[in-house]
């Protein structure tokens, strides 16, 4: 019997900070976050009262405006650096983990191919991005993977693409040439066509 009491008097201790510390960070979000994300208020669409009130619910943008001082604005009342804390710990903890997503991308010869063709270059620099394996050279479902430095070699063939087609120096300048004369201008189209016996 002891033993029983001991074990429920341990998960008691477990259990009750983790409450605590969740009333706690909903009273800490009321007092600097509900007057503009709560309480009715859904400034930004955003609304607190509702989405801490979620069993589970992604705070990343929350932690992100917290960590990088966006929010609370600069002119309203702002957390000490102790409720701060707090807050992000409290957020990271309530994260639940990352899943994988499966998601549909392009090929690398397609999106070199996308890239010519929006641009108007002519440049092969698919071998430049890692190879697409398991796949054929057009697929975009979702069994091709993106992997970090697969996603670094994409910006870098754009950039290279786009600097090809934006050069820093800029474009040479247009010429244009007038004529006074109709038989000037004649003359100068003649070149686009030709008799009908030689062609």
């Amino acid at each position: 019997m002891k033993q029983v009491a001991f074990i429920v008097f341990s998960v008691a201790c477990l259990m009750g900070p983790a409450v605590l510390a969740d009333e706690k960070a909903v009273e800490v979000f009321e007092h600097y976050c509900f007057d503009c994300h709560g309480d009715g208020a859904k400034k930004g669409g955003l609304d607190l009262s509702g989405m801490l009130g979620k069993e589970d619910f992604d705070g990343s943008l929350i932690f992100e405006n917290l960590v990088t001082g966006k929010m609370p604005p600069a002119d309203k009342d702002q957390p000490d650096a102790k409720e701060k804390r707090e807050l992000l710990e409290w957020l990271a903890g309530r994260q639940g983990k990352q899943v994988g997503k499966s998601f549909r991308r392009i090929s690398r010869h397609e999106f070199v191919h996308s890239v010519n063709d929006l641009l108007g270059t002519d440049l092969d620099l698919a071998g430049k991005i890692p190879e697409d394996r398991g796949t054929n050279d057009f697929d975009s479902n979702r069994k091709i993977q993106l992997s970090r430095e697969m996603l670094g070699s994409y910006f870098s063939v754009a950039d290279e693409m786009l600097d090809h087609a934006f050069p820093d120096d800029g474009f040479p300048a247009e010429r244009s040439w007038a004529t006074s004369k109709v038989r000037d201008s004649h003359e100068s189209y003649r070149i686009y066509h030709r008799p009908y016996q030689e062609g």
